[in-house]
């Protein structure tokens, strides 16, 4: 049995001296070892190294006596029975080069203290090794590999008949630990390398420290397994290390671990489609109208995308309709979807969040952070008034004659369904004026006259209905015969039209029709000369309000109403 606390004895580890030595080194769980910890003397309690400022570097504690020991718990006491044990830093490039920093002896020295006889442990069997951690030998934060001697050579060599067993960090580690750049984003698909930019968080010894980081792309979180790793200097900084995946496609992902002394960060080699956002066209607009969904999609990660895949848009649990991102998709690009078209009938008023949720798992791409993909947008809904118009109790927009009159009913329901009273003015422009009749003149700025504007103005009622008596009046000036006046050009055309506005403020407000948005709700006039009723049609009419001043009005303005007089009883 090798006594215990013996010299320092040599390490063969050619990467310390001019190039690295390919040898083979198990990791896997041999002889039936279970774990390995680090644990107080006294009590046998897990114990974290302490780091010692005077000294630079990690201690048991500041005494020289051993504090700690080396654990290793095993299947049978003749797995431990006349060991000995070393602690070390360690990556496995590919299993076989070995990069190690002895946590005593530097680089190129190891020091193996011999186990104690093996006790009986929560049905197990277990051995300890006294084991002092020397001040200015391991200045880094680290989690731990404890090195087994199993042939008998006194800790000279490591090689394939020995065993290394990983101390997790519950089990006792050299605190703190590493910060590092974002190196799933640096996975080069060409090389297969990644960059590995590490800092250490404290303690940390001076930039001119001779002792070195292992760095590498692994498989595991603690560095047992890599494929690439690089012994280098303090706070490595852009550190090119080899995954071991090149050219990948994009229906297979790869998980890998950023290692640093035994400290491992997981990232993926893979695609990932996200939505950034959904595009909704137009955003703001009336309940009822047709709208644009399209998904604007970006592959977040390094893997090219090659496959098709479509994207589910919903509100709520409600699946509105899919859309299409049709390959390629190049890593860290981004393109549209397709288009789908949704009807806003029915949905509530304000703001509505619509979901974009992409199928790429489902079409066979192996996302690498398929719970974290789905974008959105938004639709607002704009209050506006949908109007319904009757003539003579016929649904038109369209009076026949000029000089006939009519009852006009107007219906008036917001976009909530509610029919709150609105105030309507109905307007005829250059129809025919008694107060101020149609002028043309020329200014030195141009043409002008005078623009003969007629506006009623009521009030709709509070189940959103208004019928009054109207008389478009036209004007025979637009007909052919009086073309040579080319009135259009001086007062621009005749119309009837109203707009409606909210009776407390003023404010106008908008009507939708006709599948948009307008401020405007126009009528048309067919025959703008004033035609008198033949025998059948005089007196044959009847309109709202006719005794109650709407005759009497029309008799006050005889001459130039005369015609409409006669188709009234």
């Amino acid at each position: 049995m090798k006594k215990p606390q013996t010299a320092y004895k040599r390490l063969l580890l050619a990467v310390c001296i001019a190039s690295v030595l390919a040898i083979a080194l198990s990791f896997s769980v041999q002889a039936g070892y279970i774990n390995a910890s680090i644990v107080r003397v006294d009590n046998n309690v897990t114990q974290n190294v302490y780091y010692y400022d005077k000294g630079g570097g990690y201690k048991d504690n500041v005494g020289i006596t051993p504090d700690t020991k080396l654990r290793v718990c095993a299947d049978l006491a003749a797995d431990l029975a006349g060991k000995a044990a070393a602690a070390f830093y360690v990556m496995a490039p590919n299993n076989a080069t070995i990069f190690i920093y002895d946590i005593l002896g530097g680089d190129t020295v190891a020091r193996y203290v011999s186990f104690g006889a093996p006790f009986a442990y929560a049905g197990k069997f277990c051995a300890d090794a006294n084991f002092e951690f020397y001040a200015g030998r391991s200045p880094y934060p680290a989690k731990i590999f404890v090195g087994i001697d199993e042939d008998g050579d006194d800790g000279e060599i490591i090689d394939a008949n020995d065993t290394v067993v990983a101390v997790p960090s519950t089990n006792g580690y050299l605190p703190y630990g590493y910060s590092r750049n974002d190196v799933q984003s640096t996975y080069n698909p060409a090389t297969g390398n990644v960059t590995i930019d590490a800092t250490a968080t404290n303690p940390l010894v001076s930039q001119t420290a001779s002792t070195k980081l292992l760095v590498g792309s692994c498989t595991d979180d603690q560095g047992a397994n890599c494929s690439g790793a690089v012994r280098t200097s303090v706070d490595a900084g852009g550190v090119s290390v080899f995954t071991g995946i090149i050219g990948p496609s994009d229906s297979v992902n790869f998980t890998r671990y950023s290692v640093i002394n035994g400290f491992g960060v997981p990232y993926c080699i893979g695609p990932d489609a996200d939505v950034s956002y959904v595009s909704v066209v137009p955003s703001v607009a009336p309940k009822g109208t047709i709208v644009n969904l399209s998904a604007f999609v970006t592959n977040t990660n390094t893997v090219d995308i090659t496959t098709n895949f479509d994207v589910q848009m919903f509100v709520g649990a409600t699946n509105l309709c899919n859309v299409t991102l049709t390959a390629p998709l190049a890593a860290g690009a981004s393109k549209y979807t397709s288009t789908c078209l949704w009807n806003t009938t029915g949905i509530p008023s304000g703001t509505t969040t619509i979901i974009g949720h992409p199928l790429d798992v489902e079409a066979g791409i192996a996302d690498c952070d398929d719970g974290n993909d789905n974008g959105t947008g938004t639709f607002s809904t704009e209050l506006v008034y949908i109007p319904k118009v009757w003539i003579d109790g016929v649904e038109t927009n369209i009076f026949p004659d000029a000089g006939e009159p009519y009852n006009l009913t107007v219906y008036m329901v917001d976009s909530d369904g509610l029919t709150p009273p609105v105030e309507l003015r109905l307007t005829e422009e250059n129809g025919m004026s008694i107060f101020s009749p149609t002028q043309l003149y020329t200014l030195n700025t141009g043409k002008s006259g005078v623009i003969a504007k007629s506006t009623s103005v009521v009030t709709t009622d509070n189940t959103g209905y208004i019928t009054f008596a109207v008389v478009p009046t036209g004007t025979k000036l637009y007909e052919p015969e009086y073309s040579y006046l080319n009135l259009s050009s001086y007062v621009g055309n005749h119309s009837i039209y109203f707009k409606i506005y909210n009776i407390t403020t003023g404010a106008e407000l908008q009507m939708y029709f006709n599948n948009s948005k307008q401020s405007n709700f126009s009528f048309v006039l067919v025959n703008m000369t004033p035609r008198s009723p033949n025998a059948t049609e005089e007196n044959s009419k009847t309109v709202i309000n006719q005794n109650l001043l709407v005759k009497e009005a029309l008799d006050l303005a005889y001459r130039s109403l005369a015609t409409a007089v006669r188709w009234l009883k």
